[in-house]
């Protein structure tokens, strides 16, 4: 049975969160829901901790539609740091925006640090545990950092300094796909060549280029 709570009770904990990120198409889509009169499904709410284990995108909606200490609907339920998480994980893998690979990732080491065995996160995500096992083993580096598509070539090997860093920002498309869409800029004559900044990094990708291509031959 759903219960009313102000959302400034309410406590995002980012270390349960399945998700790397909150997605701002999806709170706006929601947002626009509300306005036109449609009602969000209740959060799922630690009755102790007031952490929310699923809802985080409704939790945005309703805060930037109706304002910062609103009463919203809730469900709560009761659990200990590692049967939260399991719910978290549950309920984020049944609706709402797919976890990605990188997502499940990190669903495996926080869930393990939980003291989560491997076959129960697997269950929570939905997934057999050779299905989360290769993909475990596809998207780590030697040292067990996530890395994600763009860098996938680093599995099972070391990562310097740089490079982790580099995977944190990487926007997680195959390298190829970055490096066909600036071929295509300057074939198609399509590059803005009055933007000083634009023309500035491409004139650090040149030298960058013949650094790295020298080194290789």
């Amino acid at each position: 049975m759903s219960e009313l709570i102000q959302t400034g009770l309410l406590v995002r904990d980012f270390t349960i969160y399945p998700r790397d990120k909150v997605v701002n198409q999806n709170i706006t889509d929601m947002v626009r829901a509300l306005k036109a009169g449609k009602q969000l499904p209740p959060l799922i709410v630690d009755r102790q901790s007031l952490r929310i284990i699923d809802g985080f995108h409704r939790f945005e909606a309703h805060t930037k539609f109706h304002g910062p200490d609103v009463e919203i609907e809730v469900e709560f339920e009761e659990h200990d740091d590692a049967s939260l998480f399991v719910r978290a994980m549950e309920t984020n893998v049944s609706h709402g925006v797919k976890l990605s690979q990188f997502d499940k990732i990190k669903c495996v080491q926080k869930g393990e640090s939980l003291g989560i065995t491997r076959d129960d996160i697997a269950d929570a995500l939905a997934m057999t545990r050779e299905l989360l096992d290769g993909t475990v083993s596809r998207k780590t580096a030697v040292d067990g950092e996530v890395i994600k598509r763009t860098v996938g070539h680093f599995a099972g090997k070391p990562m310097n300094p740089k490079q982790k860093a580099y995977n944190q920002r990487a926007g997680g498309m195959d390298q190829k796909y970055y490096i066909d869409q600036v071929t295509s800029l300057l074939e198609s004559d399509s590059i803005n060549w009055e933007n000083e900044n634009v023309v500035e990094s491409l004139g650090h990708l040149r030298q960058a280029l013949e650094e790295k291509m020298a080194l290789s031959t």
